[in-house]
């Protein structure tokens, strides 16, 4: 599960791409740092060939108030709420994600991140509003150990398949 992300700017080669893009459509207002829920994020989303940045709430709001900031992968397009939007995709740049872990402090809150990519993108879809939420999957491998949910990550060289819906196998990593 998905609770917090992590996103801040670094000055490599990874993040230069992105960082145009941005600069190029004059966004500014988005959190960094440590990302919550309900705040303003920055996404990718699908535009020509290539992709677009785009402020958008994190979590999409239901009829009775609640704020939904994940779905399952493997039932989302079963949920009445996803169901028109699930097409829809976009990608949430972030350096790595938050999870929680039980220690002899009570819970601790630690960040997961990818070894060798300091910049990954968590998955996920949005709706009419600009409210997005991040896909999740049964975790893998030394993740199951922490949680039993985790983010799916698209890999940079995957992003104009994901975004512009040419998927035939899947594509996203489970870390």
């Amino acid at each position: 599960m998905c609770g917090r992300y992590y996103f801040m700017w670094k000055n490599n080669q990874a993040f230069h791409e992105l960082r145009r893009k941005v600069e190029q459509y004059a966004l500014c207002e988005y959190a960094k740092e440590e990302v919550f829920p309900s705040q303003n994020a920055l996404v990718l989303i699908e535009e020509g060939d290539s992709y677009r940045p785009i402020i958008m709430k994190w979590g999409m709001g239901t009829s009775n108030s609640q704020l939904v900031i994940n779905a399952r992968e493997e039932s989302v397009k079963e949920r009445v709420m996803f169901r028109n939007v699930y097409n829809h995709r976009c990608l949430i740049p972030c350096n790595g994600f938050y999870e929680w872990v039980n220690s002899t402090n009570g819970k601790q809150k630690i960040l997961i991140t990818k070894k060798d990519h300091e910049l990954i993108y968590l998955a996920g879809f949005y709706n009419r509003r600009n409210e997005f939420v991040i896909l999740t999957a049964n975790s893998e491998k030394e993740m199951r150990s922490i949680h039993e949910r985790t983010p799916l990550i698209v890999t940079q060289d995957k992003i104009s398949a994901f975004l512009h819906k040419n998927v035939t196998q899947r594509l996203i990593m489970i870390i």
